[in-house]
């Protein structure tokens, strides 16, 4: 298939011009999908110390009682409860009548005392892949997934012609441009499939809810309830009663849950909904094999009958495919060997995005004659390698400084921030070529994630041991993430460190030349 040559000219210029718009914050968002990835494993590795080596979940019913100790929960309130396997500290959130806001609770699972999270850097590096940190971030990540679609799908189309011809080729003999392109376009065919389920889904999960307001406005006139029914189906509710009642202990409704869904494992989430009131109720929700698939129980909180459980079909189409979806994008299958190969496929993207820009700006100013030109080098190269050299600093960070510090979380979070920013100007500011200061960064961001490595292994050995009979994988897979991000930094220095100019055959340098200036001018 061959386009015309205006359509040709057409898709070229929106390839090139969405990709440049949009192609940093792409980056953040693909780089910290990376740790989105593997949230559930940092979230145990970020608080070593806090290991638990008990194989049996932590209790609800006993937390629920350690709360209601100092302080009773009034009639009417919900408490949600996320039992997290080998970690020593568990969350409940708690939500009287009538408030707005959740009040997080962090308690000892083994003394009940109330505690502090250490770290925040696996919740820090979640929401910033879907660039939640910024005004409207969630939205912002929904527009730039769109920005990618439109990218792939443009990219694949002016290439399509020379698919067949160039998609495997790599020329390392010529000069840098022709090397760059040869490279973006390698990567960019091997990562189609991944680039689409991506970009879809990214769309679908920051852009739903926009969406839906959108549909519920122009089609159902307004009514949201109406459209929440019909986008994801009925939903199980009781009004309060109004009335004191006496619950049957939590613990027993839990196993009582886990018997009726048939599920081995413990339930991936609990609520208690309208404490101490006639109609409360238990909601528990397991974990449970393939694509989109859950299971839940719903029982009476006095009686222990059941309210509601899942079925074939009590998803609507709409939800089903959502669920799909969300599955896709965050590797809920195949386990850490695809969560792996998630991770290769969403660095070879950072390699992509970047590589675009440069070839974009060799191809319109070659001697970045126009300060605008100037300016977009600079912050191609400072603000991506910039941001992966701060992650580095907040995992060490994270290892290096002591429990006791206070406001430590916090801290940690600054330390990031405030590498980012002060990397990404120094690298803007420095007077070297854009190869020696991807070197630099680079060679930095290898440094700091195998001192991290370094420092989790001769730090916290002890408690990876401790935790031998729990978890031991969350740590391990850790381990290897960052072993991967040490490569991958040391991959990018070895490409973009500063050498003398190879001779190349003006025969074979002409026909390069003269094969590209074909293509532009188509």
């Amino acid at each position: 298939m061959k386009l015309s040559p205006r359509t040709f000219r057409v898709e070229w210029e929106l390839h090139a011009w969405v990709g440049v718009v949009a192609s940093i914050l792409l980056f953040v968002v693909f780089f910290c999908g990376i740790f989105a990835l593997f949230h559930e494993q940092l979230t145990l590795w970020q608080e070593p110390t806090q290991a638990h080596s008990h194989s049996a979940p932590p209790s609800f019913g006993r937390l629920l009682a350690a709360v209601e100790q100092t302080a009773p929960l009034a009639r009417g309130t919900s408490v949600s409860f996320e039992p997290q396997h080998g970690a020593r500290v568990a969350q409940l959130s708690t939500i009287a009548p009538g408030a707005k806001t959740e009040r997080v609770q962090l308690l000892d699972v083994d003394t009940l005392a109330r505690t502090e999270a250490r770290s925040h850097l696996a919740e820090e590096l979640y929401n910033l892949h879907f660039l939640d940190q910024l005004p409207l971030g969630g939205e912002l990540a929904g527009v730039v997934a769109v920005a990618l679609l439109i990218s792939v799908v443009s990219g694949f189309l002016i290439h399509l012609k020379d698919l067949r011809r160039q998609w495997l080729q790599l020329r390392p003999r010529l000069r840098l441009r022709h090397v760059a392109s040869d490279l973006h376009k390698l990567i960019g065919v091997l990562v189609i499939p991944f680039l689409l389920v991506l970009g879809w889904s990214g769309s679908l999960l920051c852009l739903g809810e926009v969406t839906l307001a959108s549909l519920t406005t122009s089609v159902l006139g307004g009514d949201e309830q109406k459209a929440a029914q019909l986008h994801y189906g009925p939903e199980f509710t009781r009004p309060p009663s109004g009335l004191s009642a006496t619950m049957l202990p939590i613990d027993q409704l839990v196993l009582r849950a886990q018997e009726l869904s048939g599920q081995a494992e413990s339930a991936d989430y609990l609520t208690l909904r309208l404490a101490h009131d006639q109609n409360a109720w238990l909601e528990a929700y397991f974990p449970k094999e393939g694509l989109g698939a859950y299971s839940f129980v719903f029982l009476d909180a006095l009686t222990g009958d059941v309210l509601a459980r899942s079925s074939g079909d009590d998803l609507t189409p709409s939800t089903a495919f959502e669920r799909i979806l969300h599955g896709l994008h965050f590797a809920h299958f195949g386990g850490f060997l695809i969560k792996l190969l998630y991770t290769a496929l969403a660095l070879s993207t950072c390699v992509l995005l970047i590589s675009g820009n440069l070839i974009w700006l060799e191809r319109r100013d070659p001697l970045r004659e126009r300060r605008g030109n100037r300016l977009l080098e600079r912050v191609t190269v400072a603000i991506p390698t910039g941001l992966v050299a701060a992650t580095g600093v907040y995992f060490v960070a994270n290892r290096l400084l002591p429990a006791t510090q206070s406001a430590r979380a916090e801290l940690e979070f600054a330390l990031f921030a405030g590498a980012w920013v002060v990397l990404a100007a120094l690298g803007m500011g420095l007077e070297a070529s854009l190869a020696r200061r991807s070197f630099v960064l680079a060679s930095l961001a290898s440094g700091l994630f195998a001192l991290a490595l370094v420092l989790d292994v001769t730090h916290y050995g002890a408690a990876l041991t401790r935790d031998v009979g729990e978890r031991p994988a969350a740590f391990w897979q850790v381990r290897a993430l960052l072993l991967v991000l040490v490569s991958a930094c040391v991959g990018l220095a070895a490409v973009s460190r500063p050498r003398a100019p190879r001779t190349v055959p003006r025969r074979t340098q002409a026909r390069a030349e003269g094969a590209h200036r074909q293509t532009v001018e188509l």
